[in-house]
């Protein structure tokens, strides 16, 4: 039985992929051997910073901020080779400029970015479809529908040329949706601008969660992906951010650690530096 997807991007050939991974293992043996190992004991995600991507393979940097998937399933199937049993996400950071938020366009959607703001809503953490699948009533293909921003549908037609399917199954993820406000210093007294930030899986962690909470000012990574404004077929487009990775920018009180000359040491519950 057959798996396919109904939206994959436009494929690298095999020969030119399979290279770019075998590239691609090469920088995470080279330059994150040992924290690789460290999240083979128990950490979920892999730090990769752009700048050391970009001295080592100028043309995977490239490909990073102008077609993301490619590389996320890239770096995906080279930890994959390393440890074949382990499902860790590689994140990229420190990407070469941010986007403020208020200039965000149409011609972004779908490029890597990176923007800067402060969280002023959160959702709690909840599960989410991301896919459904779909089995073809006649041949047994399955077929992978990823959802399209809040919407998910059914396969159009199988391969074979029928168009009768049955749901077999669905991939779930925790989740957490935010709004940032782009930061005061660049607001010139206008209204700040804000965009919605999409996060899951290790990113909402109880530390990621401590992280994304209203008040904290937040530098995201990711991928900007439109979704239709109101009905599923609107021609009018919103969008968001799918982060691939969350700093922090500034240090809660929460997490400063202070020492006082007769030994004593506490943490202060509110405000941030």
């Amino acid at each position: 039985m057959a798996t396919k997807t109904g939206a994959d991007i436009q494929a690298l050939p095999d020969d030119r992929k399979q290279e770019l991974v075998t590239r691609f293992r090469l920088l995470l043996e080279k330059k994150y051997q040992k924290t690789l190992a460290k999240c083979a004991e128990g950490n979920p995600a892999l730090d990769v910073d752009f700048s050391v991507l970009d001295k080592f393979s100028p043309e995977m940097a490239d490909i990073l901020l102008s077609e993301p998937e490619k590389i996320f399933e890239i770096a995906e199937e080279a930890v994959n080779q390393i440890y074949a049993d382990l499902n860790i996400k590689v994140r990229f950071f420190n990407i070469p400029e941010d986007t403020n938020i208020r200039d965000l366009r149409s011609k972004h959607i779908g490029k890597f970015i990176s923007v800067e703001g402060t969280v002023r809503r959160a959702s709690e953490i909840r599960p989410e479809i991301m896919a459904t699948m779909w089995e073809c009533e006649d041949c047994g293909d399955v077929i992978r529908q990823p959802r399209k921003g809040a919407f998910i549908s059914r396969p159009w037609q199988c391969s074979c040329g029928k168009k009768d399917f049955k749901q077999v199954g669905s991939e779930k993820i925790d989740s957490r949706w935010l709004t940032i406000e782009e930061p005061f210093e660049l607001t010139e007294g206008d209204r700040p601008s804000q965009v919605t930030i999409f996060l899951s899986e290790d990113l909402v962690s109880p530390e990621g969660r401590r992280n994304s909470d209203p008040g904290n000012r937040l530098k995201i990574t990711g991928v900007l992906r439109d979704v239709p404004r109101g009905k599923a077929y609107s021609v009018k487009l919103d969008f968001y951010l799918d982060a691939n990775h969350v700093q922090p920018t500034e240090i809660g009180w929460a997490k400063l650690e202070i020492t006082f000359l007769g030994g004593f040491q506490g943490h202060s519950k509110t405000g941030c530096i």
